[in-house]
């Protein structure tokens, strides 16, 4: 599922190239809600590419830190879309961007990143089901192909879109090969950005 990056609706950032200008001509109070590492990751991904000054403000739930951007306490944040859904719809926030490759459908008016000028940004979050080290091949096996099943079921796929994300049914072997290049890409992005996560 992608992520979506919220301002607020009655203030002056209507869109990234804003976010990026207002950010710089106040940095002493510019900050970012994030109540996850994936989104404080991908906050400062969103920095490294663009020079944006955004300090971070750390929030207990998503929902806090949506409510922050509601109510002027921060500047923005990047969510997952289901939180902040109805209040963008409402006219309650501004979304300026999605982080996925293509627009997200519940959202056809807000642009891509690479759309809004900042090519280069892909992410989108997954969840996935796991099997004790050591489970023999032929359960794994077995799960894979349930699982595989599952994703292709017209009832599961229109459930999971209404939580705005997408069924994927991948293999163990693309799985395992998507969080080793999850692990290195971020593993950059937090080194360049310098980024310490609070225990």
């Amino acid at each position: 599922f992608p992520l979506v990056l919220l301002a607020n609706a009655e203030g002056p950032i209507k869109s990234v190239s804003d976010l990026v200008a207002w950010t710089k001509a106040n940095p002493a109070a510019s900050n970012y809600a994030s109540s996850s590492p994936a989104f404080t990751l991908g906050i400062e991904l969103l920095k490294l590419k663009t020079g944006a000054q955004l300090q971070r403000v750390s929030y207990r739930s998503t929902n806090e830190g949506v409510i922050a951007v509601l109510t002027g306490q921060t500047t923005t944040t990047l969510v997952d879309t289901l939180p902040a859904m109805s209040l963008v719809q409402d006219g309650k926030l501004r979304a300026i961007a999605v982080t996925s490759t293509s627009r997200v459908p519940e959202l056809p008016d807000v642009p891509t990143l690479p759309e809004a000028g900042v090519p280069g940004i892909e992410i989108t979050l997954w969840t996935g089901v796991f099997a004790p080290s050591g489970t023999p091949p032929e359960i794994v096996s077995k799960l894979e192909g349930e699982l595989k099943t599952a994703m292709k079921d017209p009832q599961i796929r229109e459930r999971l879109r209404a939580l705005a994300a997408d069924a994927v049914g991948s293999s163990a072997a693309e799985f395992q090969a998507r969080i080793k290049s999850d692990i290195d890409s971020w593993t950059e992005v937090a080194n360049a950005a310098n980024v310490k996560m609070e225990p």
